[in-house]
């Protein structure tokens, strides 16, 4: 099996298939959509369907217009490169959340704070998600964690905003971590570091070095871990919303495609 990396991604992307459809495609099912409208104007067809003997007949062509309908909105709003479709429910396994607990959108993070791709949706994109879609009671997020082997402190680092968590500083030290990621990300002195940045924060310095030496949130750490592979996790940051899954440091405007989608009825 190959080892999970870090992934950088990309800008808004091309339909996902990479086909170029002709205008004459397009114009097809255009005219099915209007044929369609035209057909409920005129009261032949309704919605939903009543069980008259002609809106029966109508039924087979009803049902290739809808199927057509749905091609045509793929055509107009194709999903972006990045982005995959999946059949799997993601826990958030009580990791920290932000946002209301009965949200419509869940955005579930894989990441590891040693990753500098996660950084820059951390610094980048992550505020900006929050006071669209979470300040505004749309999403709730949530972040696992998914320490990569090859990254020397990330694991400690993980497990220093678990223990933070336990004093209500998770998301304080979260941004301290990625702050001055590059700080600590080699540095053989990381667990040192860790407590000033608790301390700094005004967190009880010597319960905070207890819980970290201890080793308390290993399993914990370890499980968001193994429940990341399960979920095809191999790379960071992965994100999962709502069915969607999405892979890197992506823009903006593709995490808004993902969750626009779901927030239409």
């Amino acid at each position: 099996m190959e080892e999970p990396v870090e992934s950088q991604v990309t800008e808004m992307p091309k339909p996902s298939d990479g086909r170029v459809r002709p205008k004459s495609t397009v114009l097809r099912y255009l005219l099915a959509a209007l044929l369609a409208v035209a057909l409920y104007a005129a009261g032949l067809v309704s919605y939903p369907l009543l069980f008259s003997s002609r809106e029966s007949q109508l039924q087979g062509p009803l049902t290739q217009l809808q199927q057509q309908l749905a091609q045509l909105k793929e055509l107009l709003n194709p999903m972006p490169r990045g982005v995959e479709k999946v059949n799997i429910e993601v826990s958030p396994d009580g990791d920290p959340q932000l946002g209301l607990a009965d949200a419509p959108i869940a955005l579930i993070e894989f990441s590891d704070f040693q990753c500098p791709y996660c950084k820059q949706f951390n610094e980048q994109t992550l505020p900006q998600l929050l006071k669209l879609y979470v300040e505004t009671g749309r999403m709730r997020f949530y972040y696992r964690d998914f320490p990569l082997p090859f990254h020397a402190n990330a694991q400690l680092a993980a497990e220093a905003a678990e223990c933070a968590n336990e004093q209500a500083a998770y998301w304080a030290m979260q941004d301290r971590l990625f702050r001055n990621q590059a700080e600590w990300a080699e540095n053989p002195q990381a667990y040192d570091l860790f407590r000033l940045y608790a301390e700094a924060l005004g967190l009880d310095g010597t319960r905070f070095a207890e819980c970290l030496v201890s080793q308390r949130y290993t399993d914990e750490v370890n499980q968001d871990y193994q429940d990341g592979l399960a979920y095809g996790v191999n790379a960071t940051p992965t994100f999962f919303i709502n069915g969607y899954k999405l892979v890197g440091a992506q823009s903006l405007e593709v995490f808004q495609w993902v969750i626009e989608t779901e927030l239409k009825p």
